[in-house]
């Protein structure tokens, strides 16, 4: 009769702690890169979908903006290593940030995030400025990351081309190192 209770207790808790485990799921968030200006010199803006359905509650999304000149980087952490930061949340929460790169608020809402110069104090959080990068054709790469989940990506489908003028010393910087490179 007691292990028959006991099982009978057990088969209970396990049912409540199954629907109370279904009742609290969490859902990843949502990534999508639309388009963006595909010529960059002083500025581009990126059109994204960055929706995650279940962070209005604690607020603990964490989300990144990155560049990085092919496609094939196949993992969050690898992003995060070798991409350049173009903006991450911190954008709408310091006060220095330019409050563009934000969450939206549905799937269908797309928003633009407008990559330039961000200005020293984000420069050195690590965000990059588009007018010190030398030209370069680069992917980008959208990270969302809700705590709760494995973090998600996306690779966008297009390319941005950072093609400014080089300054005179960037022009004999970059000349002496192919220089010394033969």
């Amino acid at each position: 009769m007691m292990i028959i209770r006991r099982r009978a207790i057990y088969s209970l808790w396990t049912l409540v702690f199954a629907l109370v485990g279904e009742a609290t799921a969490n859902n990843p968030p949502q990534v999508a890169l639309l388009e963006a200006t595909s010529f960059v010199d002083e500025a581009t803006t990126v059109t994204y979908v960055l929706y995650d359905e279940d962070d209005d509650t604690d607020g603990s999304l964490k989300y990144e903006l990155y560049a990085y000149p092919d496609n094939g980087l196949k993992s969050v952490a690898d992003i995060r290593t070798f991409a350049l930061l173009l903006a991450d949340q911190r954008d709408i929460t310091q006060e220095v940030g330019t409050g563009d790169f934000v969450e939206s608020t549905s799937t269908e809402d797309m928003q633009d995030y407008t990559w330039g110069d961000p200005g020293g104090e984000l420069r050195a959080l690590g965000f990059a400025a588009v007018n010190k990068v030398l030209p370069i054709t680069m992917w980008v790469y959208l990270v969302a990351d809700d705590g709760a989940n494995e973090p998600v990506f996306v690779v966008s489908d297009f390319t941005i081309a950072v093609n400014r003028s080089a300054t005179a010393v960037e022009s004999r910087t970059w000349g002496w190192v192919k220089g010394a490179m033969q």
